[in-house]
């Protein structure tokens, strides 16, 4: 009787796996290769090194392959959010974790083929979810308080960075909104408003700020403390602003998205013009805006616990995608720098990073003790930054969730957030009155 030939170059006499051709196909079944060595030395050292080896494919993967565009292929409005293959794909990935930490069982050929297949199947890697459910602290450090700025004698609401991250724009409970150098704190200029300011908003260009009050947004040029700005008024608070970045050379399109609290209604004003383009879709106020960097969508988070993305891409205005993984109102938003994930924070006392083409859960960050009110993601798109009413500012992994550093200088709850365009610093505003300056965690995860 003959026998089988179990030899074979590839680790445990597996057969090779075979991709296609795709762009970083030979890194992963390198990976692969490894993740089965028969020796536990030549495996990776930890999910973390194994987390940070597939977000490196994955960006390769998407800088060759445009397809991976938003918008490119359309996907019905209402795709089923936060469940499905996302949840069965990441108990994959937390089971293959657990496998490889020290003294464990050992990692299968089951756990490792399965979650590598399903994961090129969902998207080329954009959907891998090597992230998991997370409330780790790796670190509990906070790094020391390089500006704390005390010009305000109530609750600071919003943050806004000049384009060249020199300066700050501060809105505040005390109705005012007050510009000041991000490097030492000196003020350059206070405008005084008539209600509490809750929203604000900074050009991509650097010349404009816009605020948003009790009826009212406030549009002036940055540079003139005597310019009284023009006035837009509404029957509603706005709680939500975002400036849509400059698109080709046309300059002179200056368009604004502005939150309703009361209507749940979106509005585009033309800063130019003066016509604005009403969205209605949410049922609860709108808590947050946030343009994709093209500016082909816009994003809106609602009391109704909703996030809408929207089409208004060449004149378009539809929803795209509707994500319902919250539950409970939210109350930040902010798109990764790919384009591809955005991340929300919820009174839920979450943060969920998810696919804006599939409205697919990729990671839960579970890192706060109350409800989070602001997001903010680093330039490059590897960090982001929570704050929250357990009056912290957590700064995460935003591809595995691992926290790097928790920033514990306020002494009340943190209402706002914002990360400098130069990635350096971070701005985090509380309700003890105070805004503070602080170093940004290295933005290099080296392999």
């Amino acid at each position: 009787m003959a026998r089988l030939d179990t030899r074979s170059d590839t680790p445990r006499g597996l057969p090779p796996l075979h991709l296609n051709g795709q762009a970083g196909s030979a890194e992963l079944e390198s990976l692969v290769n490894r993740l089965l060595a028969s020796d536990p030395q030549n495996r990776p050292a930890s999910a973390q090194d194994v987390a940070r080896e597939f977000e490196r494919i994955r960006q390769r993967w998407s800088s060759v392959h445009d397809s991976r565009r938003i918008w490119q292929p359309p996907v019905p409005q209402n795709y089923p959010a936060g469940g499905g293959p996302q949840i069965q794909l990441q108990q994959q990935f937390r089971n293959m974790q657990q496998a490889m930490q020290p003294k464990r069982k050992r990692l299968t050929r089951r756990r490792v083929l399965v979650g590598i297949s399903a994961a090129v199947v969902l998207g080329g890697f954009g959907a891998y979810t090597m992230s998991r459910a997370s409330s780790s602290d790796n670190s509990s450090a906070t790094n020391p308080t390089l500006v704390l700025y005390r010009g305000h004698t109530d609750t600071v609401n919003a943050l806004a960075w000049s384009p060249d991250s020199q300066s700050i724009a501060s809105a505040s409970a005390d109705q005012t909104v007050q510009i000041w150098s991000a490097q030492i704190g000196n003020k350059a200029y206070t405008r005084n408003e008539h209600t509490p300011v809750h929203a604000l908003s900074w050009s991509p260009d650097g010349s404009y700020l816009i605020s948003g009050e009790t009826g009212e947004y406030v549009f002036w040029r940055a540079s003139d403390a005597a310019d009284e700005g023009d006035h837009v008024y509404f029957s509603s608070t706005v709680d939500a602003l975002a400036w849509a970045p400059n698109i080709g050379n046309d300059q002179s399109a200056l368009y604004v998205a502005v939150g309703l609290r009361d209507d749940g209604i979106v509005l585009i004003q033309d800063g130019v013009r003066t016509d604005p383009t009403p969205l209605k879709y949410q049922t609860g106020g709108i808590t947050s805006l946030a343009y994709s960097p093209d500016g082909w969508y816009l994003a809106s988070g609602s009391l109704d616990q909703s996030v809408v993305i929207w089409d208004v891409s060449n004149g378009n205005r539809a929803v795209y995608t509707v994500y319902h993984g919250h539950t409970s109102s939210v109350t930040s938003l902010t798109w990764l720098a790919d384009g591809v994930y955005l991340a929300s924070g919820s009174t839920d006392q979450t943060v969920r990073v998810w696919e804006a083409a599939s409205g697919g859960t990729l990671l839960v960050y579970n890192g706060h003790t109350a409800a989070v009110n602001a997001v903010a993601s680093s330039p490059d798109g590897q960090y982001i930054a929570s704050a929250s009413d357990d009056g912290t500012v957590r700064v995460w992994s935003a591809f595995d969730g691992s926290t790097l550093m928790t920033y514990t200088g306020h002494t009340a709850p943190v209402i706002s957030v914002a990360w400098s365009p130069d990635g350096r610093f971070i701005v985090s505003g509380s309700a003890d009155k105070t805004a503070q300056v602080w170093e940004a965690p290295s933005q290099s995860l080296p392999l």
